[in-house]
């Protein structure tokens, strides 16, 4: 960390003490950046180098980086059969406090519809995954329909079948004969945006 990104830490470091992190044009102002856009850089190598945590197209995204943390990557979509290792088409990738040790690797996916609502999960929500080949009936999981895409359903094994139950009454459950089964659900993350 260099002297200038050091002042920008203290300073979000300090106003994270009152309750809220800053903006970039309030680093800014405080700081004497006559430029968005340095401010920016700098919040962005302190991001790169694990200081802090940032949700691009947020206001007051940034924030202190735990020593839990872990850097997960937003998967958009998967082939069948694909490992998580191997997937390159990852967006961005979030920073995920760890409040417990995972055995399967970690993985997020941005929801992108209302079928969980009744289960607390909505759109734009981002759901962390543990990637597992197997869950228990009725848990939360992220499986590969349509051979790319990843929903996240509650999952059911009936007599021949598996069931991906919605969590919302006004849709079907889907029923398939053989399903994919990349993890199971850990965590789910909401990001209000002030845009």
């Amino acid at each position: 960390m260099n002297d200038k990104e050091r002042r920008v830490f203290d300073f979000i470091k300090e106003k994270s003490k009152e309750g809220i992190t800053p903006s970039i044009r309030e680093i800014c102002a405080a700081l004497g950046i006559k430029s968005t856009s340095t401010a920016a850089r700098y919040v962005n190598s302190l991001a790169e180098k694990g200081f802090l945590e940032k949700i691009d197209g947020l206001n007051r995204s940034i924030r202190l980086a735990g020593k839990n943390a872990a850097k997960i990557p937003i998967v958009r979509k998967i082939k069948a059969g694909q490992p998580i290792s191997e997937i390159t088409n990852a967006g961005d990738y979030i920073t995920f406090h760890e409040d417990k040790s995972y055995t399967g690797e970690l993985f997020a996916i941005k929801v992108k519809d209302d079928s969980m609502v009744d289960a607390a999960i909505l759109i734009n929500d981002i759901a962390v995954v543990e990637t597992c080949k197997d869950v228990k009936n009725g848990e939360l999981a992220a499986v590969v329909i349509n051979e790319s895409e990843i929903a996240v359903r509650t999952l059911y094994k009936e007599k021949e079948a598996f069931r991906l139950q919605p969590e919302n009454a006004l849709m079907e459950p889907i029923i398939v004969e053989n399903c994919e089964v990349i993890g199971r659900i850990v965590a789910v993350l909401r990001y209000y945006s002030t845009d």
